[in-house]
């Protein structure tokens, strides 16, 4: 993908690398950071997850979420990484959702906006702002999500 929007990539796996990468990249307007997937049950993995966060000193972080998930499985997971102290969650597979509710119930529990939604497989033509207006006509099945 960076290739396609003519952008650097650089790959960092500690929190050393992640520093040295955003020094080399401080030029830039923006800086996105993609982290690998991690388990929210696995505390060691969310510390080094942190650290890296904390390395990186990232203006905003956004947690992903799968909308495929149950409403009681999200939930936990946001609280499990709340140690992130993430800023907006994003809300994925909109597509293959079976019910719209869960994006309202969860934005309520979460207490964090929702900023992004993503609604296809090629995330670069299937991501759009987490608009209320949208979001609404969607609970109320006013507004289907197309499928890709």
């Amino acid at each position: 993908v960076s290739r396609l929007l003519g952008i650097p990539l650089v790959r960092a796996h500690t929190a050393e690398q992640a520093r040295a990468a955003i020094k080399r990249l401080r030029a830039n307007d923006l800086i996105l950071i993609d982290t690998a997937g991690r388990v929210p049950r696995h505390a060691e993995s969310l510390d080094e997850l942190n650290a890296f966060l904390r390395a990186a000193d990232p203006d905003e972080i956004h947690l992903a979420l799968s909308s495929l998930n149950t409403q009681k499985h999200l939930l936990d997971v946001a609280k499990r990484f709340s140690v992130l102290e993430y800023d907006r969650f994003i809300l994925t597979k909109l597509d293959e959702a079976a019910s719209y509710g869960i994006i309202l119930n969860v934005a309520m529990h979460v207490e964090r906006h929702l900023s992004y939604v993503t609604t296809g497989q090629e995330y670069m033509e299937y991501i759009e702002p987490g608009e209320a207006g949208k979001l609404a006509r969607l609970v109320l099945g006013l507004e289907q999500v197309p499928v890709a």
